[in-house]
């Protein structure tokens, strides 16, 4: 769940925090990755600190809740912009490009999502050129590696121990959302357990016990409720 907290006027969120990492990792692909926030900066509350109090330093000494007339101003005087979003004790600083003290402040710690994928919540974020026209770049959400072949090698152990109604609950079971590298990522996983039960000669899974959630945005941008 998204909860942000707001002031008047056009001042955004002066922080945003975020129970659910797929809701964050929704609210980065939708709002901010893809609106040219492509450096950050992770970083962990330390033990013993008040998170609220780490987040009113890091937006105050970073000016992370600037109004947006003011942000469109320093965008176009080509000075950077910074957005703060927080999960549980792990909070994140996000830049456009340009001037901004927090490439200097942070100089060992900033990462492009061009070169770096974001790796929070089981996936990595990465913003790659369009495979269709190279001209262009597109958010790219998948499955982090190591996840993946941790789910890889579970579902192969089990492709012949364990039911076919089983192992589809497995497969309708596992929480990652549909972005499309994703469903590309679940469609292999189906693949390799039907290769392990046709070679047993066992019967084959059907594509639609793959569960492609995903779940709307609001015209905000920001996740919509769950669904059930």
């Amino acid at each position: 769940m998204i909860n942000p907290e707001h002031s008047r006027g056009d001042l955004p969120a002066q922080r945003i925090l975020f129970d659910s990492p797929h809701d964050l990792v929704q609210y980065l692909a939708a709002s901010v990755v893809c609106r040219g926030y492509w450096f950050y900066v992770a970083g962990l509350v330390p033990a013993g600190k008040d998170p609220a109090a780490v987040d009113a330093k890091l937006i105050a000494k970073y000016a992370a809740n600037l109004p947006n007339s003011t942000r469109w101003r320093r965008k176009k005087a080509g000075r950077a912009n910074v957005r703060y979003l927080r999960h549980g004790r792990r909070f994140f600083l996000f830049a456009t490009k340009g001037d901004h003290p927090l490439f200097a402040e942070e100089a060992g710690g900033v990462r492009d999502f061009r070169q770096h994928p974001l790796r929070v919540g089981g996936y990595s974020v990465s913003f790659r050129r369009d495979g269709r026209d190279q001209s262009r770049r597109r958010v790219h959400v998948r499955i982090d590696e190591t996840p993946y072949r941790e789910l890889l090698a579970s579902l192969e152990h089990h492709a012949t121990r364990l039911s076919a109604d089983a192992l589809a609950a497995r497969l309708y079971a596992i929480p990652y959302r549909g972005y499309a590298p994703v469903r590309g990522q679940l469609c292999r996983l189906l693949r390799a357990v039907n290769a392990r039960r046709k070679r047993a000669g066992l019967s084959q899974l059907p594509k639609d016990c793959l569960f492609f959630h995903r779940p709307p945005l609001s015209a905000g941008g920001t996740p919509g409720p769950k669904s059930a």
